[in-house]
Protein backbone atom coordinates (compact mmCIF):
# COMPACT_ATOMS: atom_id res chain seq x y z
CA UNK A 1 0.00 0.00 0.00
CA UNK A 2 1.38 3.81 -0.29
CA UNK A 3 2.50 5.52 2.42
CA UNK A 4 0.11 7.75 4.46
CA UNK A 5 1.38 11.34 3.46
CA UNK A 6 3.06 13.50 6.46
CA UNK A 7 0.44 15.87 8.87
CA UNK A 8 1.06 19.14 7.43
CA UNK A 9 2.80 21.86 9.48
CA UNK A 10 1.76 25.30 10.07
CA UNK A 11 3.93 27.65 8.58
CA UNK A 12 3.74 30.03 11.27
CA UNK A 13 2.22 29.04 14.54
CA UNK A 14 2.35 31.46 17.07
CA UNK A 15 4.90 30.97 20.06
CA UNK A 16 3.07 28.75 22.98
CA UNK A 17 3.73 31.47 25.55
CA UNK A 18 2.65 34.34 23.46
CA UNK A 19 -0.94 32.86 23.18
CA UNK A 20 -3.59 33.78 25.91
CA UNK A 21 -7.13 31.79 26.14
CA UNK A 22 -10.14 32.95 24.32
CA UNK A 23 -11.14 35.92 26.45
CA UNK A 24 -8.51 36.34 28.63
CA UNK A 25 -7.47 39.95 29.29
CA UNK A 26 -3.77 41.44 28.60
CA UNK A 27 -2.12 41.87 31.41
CA UNK A 28 -1.94 45.32 33.26
CA UNK A 29 0.69 47.69 33.00
CA UNK A 30 0.61 50.14 35.95
CA UNK A 31 1.08 53.53 34.74
CA UNK A 32 4.19 55.89 35.56
CA UNK A 33 3.89 58.25 38.87
CA UNK A 34 2.40 62.02 37.65
CA UNK A 35 4.08 64.84 39.30
CA UNK A 36 2.85 67.97 39.27
CA UNK A 37 -0.63 66.66 39.15
CA UNK A 38 -3.28 69.03 41.12
CA UNK A 39 -5.80 66.34 42.62
CA UNK A 40 -4.84 63.55 45.06
CA UNK A 41 -4.03 60.44 43.58
CA UNK A 42 -6.51 57.98 44.93
CA UNK A 43 -4.45 55.94 48.23
CA UNK A 44 -6.70 54.92 51.33
CA UNK A 45 -3.81 54.60 54.08
CA UNK A 46 -4.59 51.68 56.87
CA UNK A 47 -7.26 52.77 59.57
CA UNK A 48 -5.87 55.10 61.94
CA UNK A 49 -2.63 55.82 60.27
CA UNK A 50 -2.00 59.76 59.67
CA UNK A 51 0.46 62.38 59.40
CA UNK A 52 -1.35 63.63 62.97
CA UNK A 53 -1.36 60.12 64.81
CA UNK A 54 2.09 59.09 63.62
CA UNK A 55 4.48 57.54 66.89
CA UNK A 56 7.87 59.35 67.24
CA UNK A 57 9.62 57.47 69.57
CA UNK A 58 11.76 59.97 71.28
CA UNK A 59 12.34 60.19 74.58
CA UNK A 60 12.69 63.91 75.95
CA UNK A 61 9.67 65.52 73.25
CA UNK A 62 10.59 69.23 72.73
CA UNK A 63 14.83 69.39 73.29
CA UNK A 64 17.05 69.20 71.16
CA UNK A 65 18.48 65.35 69.76
CA UNK A 66 21.54 64.90 69.03
CA UNK A 67 23.96 62.41 67.73
CA UNK A 68 23.08 58.74 67.85
CA UNK A 69 19.82 59.07 69.28
CA UNK A 70 18.87 61.81 66.62
CA UNK A 71 19.49 58.80 63.83
CA UNK A 72 17.80 56.46 65.69
CA UNK A 73 14.50 58.38 66.72
CA UNK A 74 14.43 59.45 62.66
CA UNK A 75 14.94 55.92 61.60
CA UNK A 76 12.16 54.15 63.65
CA UNK A 77 9.85 57.44 62.76
CA UNK A 78 10.23 57.62 59.35
CA UNK A 79 8.51 54.36 58.47
CA UNK A 80 5.20 55.78 59.18
CA UNK A 81 5.43 58.21 56.16
CA UNK A 82 4.68 55.46 53.63
CA UNK A 83 1.25 54.96 55.19
CA UNK A 84 0.34 58.83 54.31
CA UNK A 85 -2.16 59.28 51.42
CA UNK A 86 -0.31 62.12 49.41
CA UNK A 87 2.21 64.87 49.09
CA UNK A 88 0.49 67.53 51.61
CA UNK A 89 0.49 64.95 54.33
CA UNK A 90 4.06 63.33 53.65
CA UNK A 91 4.97 67.10 53.81
CA UNK A 92 3.06 67.79 57.00
CA UNK A 93 4.10 64.76 58.43
CA UNK A 94 8.23 65.53 57.76
CA UNK A 95 7.66 68.98 59.07
CA UNK A 96 6.13 67.62 62.00
CA UNK A 97 8.98 65.46 62.91
CA UNK A 98 12.04 67.35 62.64
CA UNK A 99 10.14 69.82 64.62
CA UNK A 100 10.26 66.98 67.50
CA UNK A 101 13.36 66.55 67.37
CA UNK A 102 14.95 70.15 66.48
CA UNK A 103 12.37 72.03 68.10
CA UNK A 104 11.90 75.11 65.88
CA UNK A 105 10.12 78.59 65.68
CA UNK A 106 8.54 77.89 62.00
CA UNK A 107 9.38 74.99 59.20
CA UNK A 108 8.32 75.33 55.82
CA UNK A 109 7.66 72.88 52.89
CA UNK A 110 7.72 74.03 49.38
CA UNK A 111 6.89 72.30 46.51
CA UNK A 112 9.12 73.14 42.42
CA UNK A 113 6.48 74.20 40.45
CA UNK A 114 7.86 72.72 37.08
CA UNK A 115 5.49 74.48 34.34
CA UNK A 116 6.22 78.16 35.86
CA UNK A 117 9.54 77.57 37.66
CA UNK A 118 8.50 78.90 40.63
CA UNK A 119 8.72 77.31 44.34
CA UNK A 120 4.66 76.91 46.23
CA UNK A 121 4.87 77.26 49.82
CA UNK A 122 2.35 74.35 50.46
CA UNK A 123 3.09 73.77 54.35
CA UNK A 124 3.82 75.75 57.13
CA UNK A 125 4.40 75.17 60.79
CA UNK A 126 4.91 78.06 63.50
CA UNK A 127 3.44 81.34 65.07
CA UNK A 128 1.93 83.53 62.36
CA UNK A 129 3.18 81.30 59.31
CA UNK A 130 -0.30 79.97 58.06
CA UNK A 131 -1.23 83.66 55.68
CA UNK A 132 2.33 81.72 53.99
CA UNK A 133 0.33 79.09 52.33
CA UNK A 134 0.41 79.54 48.86
CA UNK A 135 3.03 81.65 48.18
CA UNK A 136 5.35 81.54 45.68
CA UNK A 137 9.07 82.01 44.93
CA UNK A 138 11.22 82.49 41.95
CA UNK A 139 13.46 79.30 40.78
CA UNK A 140 16.00 81.92 41.56
CA UNK A 141 15.22 82.68 45.31
CA UNK A 142 18.91 82.71 46.72
CA UNK A 143 18.01 80.51 49.55
CA UNK A 144 15.90 78.36 47.70
CA UNK A 145 18.36 77.78 44.26
CA UNK A 146 21.17 77.71 46.97
CA UNK A 147 19.60 74.45 48.72
CA UNK A 148 19.06 73.09 45.25
CA UNK A 149 23.00 73.67 43.85
CA UNK A 150 24.15 72.13 47.35
CA UNK A 151 22.25 69.09 46.66
CA UNK A 152 22.02 68.47 50.51
CA UNK A 153 20.96 70.40 53.63
CA UNK A 154 22.97 73.31 54.28
CA UNK A 155 23.14 75.44 57.51
CA UNK A 156 22.64 79.55 56.75
CA UNK A 157 23.16 81.95 58.73
CA UNK A 158 21.32 85.72 59.90
CA UNK A 159 22.47 87.05 56.28
CA UNK A 160 19.18 85.69 55.49
CA UNK A 161 17.72 87.28 58.17
CA UNK A 162 14.78 89.79 56.88
CA UNK A 163 13.81 87.89 53.52
CA UNK A 164 10.24 88.35 53.34
CA UNK A 165 8.92 84.54 54.54
CA UNK A 166 10.70 85.32 57.97
CA UNK A 167 9.70 88.63 59.13
CA UNK A 168 6.66 86.98 60.53
CA UNK A 169 8.83 85.77 63.12
CA UNK A 170 11.19 88.49 63.59
CA UNK A 171 13.98 87.59 61.16
CA UNK A 172 16.15 84.46 60.57
CA UNK A 173 19.10 83.76 62.54
CA UNK A 174 19.52 80.35 61.75
CA UNK A 175 18.25 78.28 58.83
CA UNK A 176 19.25 74.54 57.61
CA UNK A 177 17.44 74.45 54.26
CA UNK A 178 17.20 70.65 52.50
CA UNK A 179 16.39 69.64 49.16
CA UNK A 180 14.21 67.07 47.83
CA UNK A 181 15.57 65.10 45.20
CA UNK A 182 14.08 62.77 42.89
CA UNK A 183 15.69 61.15 39.87
CA UNK A 184 18.31 64.64 40.09
CA UNK A 185 16.08 66.47 40.29
CA UNK A 186 14.81 68.92 43.27
CA UNK A 187 10.81 68.46 43.42
CA UNK A 188 10.73 69.88 46.92
CA UNK A 189 13.05 71.86 49.73
CA UNK A 190 12.07 71.45 53.45
CA UNK A 191 13.33 74.72 55.83
CA UNK A 192 13.51 74.98 59.35
CA UNK A 193 13.85 78.07 60.85
CA UNK A 194 15.67 79.33 64.77
CA UNK A 195 15.94 76.92 66.61
CA UNK A 196 13.81 77.40 70.14
CA UNK A 197 17.16 77.07 72.69
CA UNK A 198 18.70 79.91 70.25
CA UNK A 199 21.71 78.22 69.41
CA UNK A 200 22.43 77.92 65.98
CA UNK A 201 21.89 74.55 63.99
CA UNK A 202 24.75 72.03 63.61
CA UNK A 203 25.77 70.01 60.96
CA UNK A 204 24.42 66.69 62.82
CA UNK A 205 20.59 68.53 62.15
CA UNK A 206 21.24 69.02 58.85
CA UNK A 207 22.35 65.39 57.84
CA UNK A 208 19.14 64.68 59.70
CA UNK A 209 17.41 67.26 57.66
CA UNK A 210 19.19 65.36 54.63
CA UNK A 211 18.17 61.95 55.83
CA UNK A 212 14.66 63.25 56.43
CA UNK A 213 14.52 64.95 52.58
CA UNK A 214 15.59 61.21 51.18
CA UNK A 215 13.20 59.72 52.81
CA UNK A 216 10.20 61.80 51.65
CA UNK A 217 12.07 61.67 47.65
CA UNK A 218 11.67 58.00 47.83
CA UNK A 219 8.01 58.63 49.00
CA UNK A 220 7.01 61.35 46.35
CA UNK A 221 8.25 59.19 43.62
CA UNK A 222 5.31 56.89 43.93
CA UNK A 223 2.86 59.92 44.96
CA UNK A 224 3.16 62.78 42.78
CA UNK A 225 3.39 65.96 44.09
CA UNK A 226 -0.54 67.58 45.06
CA UNK A 227 -0.78 71.49 44.88
CA UNK A 228 -3.88 71.79 47.42
CA UNK A 229 -3.46 75.41 49.21
CA UNK A 230 -6.79 74.70 51.39
CA UNK A 231 -6.22 71.58 52.55
CA UNK A 232 -2.74 72.80 53.03
CA UNK A 233 -3.76 75.98 54.94
CA UNK A 234 -6.02 73.51 57.19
Amino acid sequence: PAPEPAPATPRSAPPLAATLPLGAASPAIPPPAVLGVEKAPDFTPPPGRTASSARIPIAKVGTRVSGDELITSLFEAMHDLHFLRDAIEGADFCLQLAQEVIPSRACFAHFFDLEKREFCLVRAKGEATDDLVGKRHLEAEPILSAAVKARKAMVRGSEDAMTARYTTIGGAKSLVVAPVLVAGRTLAILEMVNPNDGAPYTQDEANAMTYIAEQFAEFLSSRGLVFDHGRAGR
